[in-house]
């Protein structure tokens, strides 16, 4: 190796081929992952007050990445005095594995609460289920696949222990065919990957790290351009997402990474249906706030906000009116033009100030299949108070025309037909809005 870099560079611009060794061999040891904010490794850097933090397999902070910039975060609750730990690797690989790669790399023998713990208890990443009958018990088979013991009824008997060793060992050979053809032949990679998981799941949580790797692969296979598969990627998502809960602790970039994706191909695959509603906010709401914890207030937290919020306003469909009888809601509900006052008070504030009543086009709403979408271009040219309107009407497509949690949005929309009145006469303001309403849904704007 020395005498290559003094080729390349010069013997005057080297060091001694010991100081070279050494000075590779710190690098090497104090050297850290540099990743982009979906953890995905781009290359290594040395970052000397980093590289001072000590090692934990169940670290209480972590290091992310906002550009080329990196930020040791708290992902658990850390008390005055106590150490900060970050980990080395990957927290789902098994304790062997990270035992081996721990010596290797950095020269110690990790003995943290985690790893003194899977010493004598089984390790979720390495156990597999007992398929005799309604067992329930699990096998820990941490680096072997021999001497399998359950732990209900011990030891398999030799038909269990062959099946076992056949299953596991045709799985990794699948897997590892996959994996060789992912970039070359993604289609064929695929039905050997999914052959892999109708082996492994029967036998395996999604904890276990064979698994894990597997459902890791199918995301990647079926989000390449030559398949494109977004639910049957978002069905792994989910899967992923439940492995990263139940191997990280804490608020771990990892789970937060994970419900992101899920997040993402949620609304991906949302065609507008009134019951996908509630689920996809809550993965939003979810995304948002553990990436606010683990990456804090950076570019993916902005991104994944900026989403949740646009899921806020196209959310749902239409329900019948809380507080009103179901033969009102349908009146109301099939009348060219509905008040506001004929509802219950959304608004009170505005009623005390006797702001007058606005009419909207609601058998319009009730003929559009999809929420409203204001795109900015046809924003900038849109009557008066489009905005608000939009905001308002799908915040009651996706809670109920007298929900609290529309009244900010009808405040707004309030605030804004006043001004106009101002300006103009009211019901010509009103009317805007309805033509503006019936226009935008004949040229598909809405």
């Amino acid at each position: 190796m020395s005498a290559l870099i003094q080729s390349l560079v010069g013997a005057d611009a080297c060091l001694p081929a010991a100081g070279m060794i050494d000075l590779l061999c710190r690098f090497s040891c104090n050297s850290i992952s540099v990743s982009d904010q979906e953890l995905v490794n781009l290359g290594v850097g040395v970052f000397p007050n980093l590289s001072l933090v000590n090692h934990s397999c169940s670290p209480n902070a972590a290091i992310v990445f906002e550009g080329s910039t990196p930020t040791l975060r708290a992902i658990r609750e850390i008390e005055a005095g106590a150490e900060v730990f970050q980990s080395y690797m990957s927290v789902a690989e098994p304790r062997y594995v990270r035992a081996l790669e721990l010596k290797e790399t950095y020269f110690f023998a990790c003995a943290c609460d985690l790893c003194t713990l899977h010493a004598t208890t089984a390790d979720p990443r390495t156990t597999y289920r007992c398929l005799r009958g309604k067992c329930g018990g699990i096998i820990d088979l941490p680096d072997r696949l021999d001497e399998a013991t359950c732990s209900v009824h011990g030891r398999l008997d030799e038909d269990e222990q062959s099946k076992l060793e056949e299953t596991a060992t045709e799985a990794f050979r699948l897997y590892q065919k996959a994996v060789q053809l992912q970039d070359s032949d993604p289609n064929q990679a695929l039905t050997l990957a999914k052959r892999c998981y109708a082996l492994q799941s029967p036998m395996m949580d999604v904890t276990n790290a064979s698994l894990l790797g597997t459902l890791t692969l199918l995301l990647h296979l079926y989000l390449s351009p030559q398949v494109k598969d977004f639910k049957a990627a978002h069905v792994v998502s989910c899967h992923l997402l439940k492995a990263h809960e139940g191997l990280c602790e804490g608020f771990h970039p990892s789970v937060s990474v994970a419900a992101y994706t899920e997040f993402k191909l949620a609304l991906a695959i949302w065609d507008g249906a009134a019951e996908g509603r509630l689920p996809l906010t809550e993965s939003g709401q979810r995304a948002v706030s553990l990436l606010e914890k683990s990456h804090g207030r950076g570019h993916m937290w902005k991104e994944a906000n900026a989403k949740l919020q646009e899921v806020g306003m196209v959310l749902g469909a239409l329900r019948p009116w809380n507080g009103k009888s179901k033969d009102e809601a349908t009146s109301c509900r099939t009348e060219t033009s509905c008040e506001l006052s004929s509802f219950p008070p959304v608004f009170p504030s505005a009623r005390q100030d006797k702001t007058p009543n606005i009419t909207v086009a609601m058998r319009t709403l009730e003929k559009i299949n999809r929420p409203l979408i204001l795109r900015p271009p046809k924003v900038q040219s849109a009557t008066s108070c489009a905005v608000e309107v939009a905001t308002l009407f799908n915040c009651w497509r996706a809670m109920a025309v007298d929900a609290p949690q529309c009244a900010e949005s009808a405040k707004a929309l309030t605030t804004c037909m006043k001004a106009q009145a101002t300006k103009k006469n009211v019901s010509t303001s009103v009317k805007d809005i309805n033509k503006w309403l019936a226009k935008a849904t004949r040229k598909k704007q809405l």
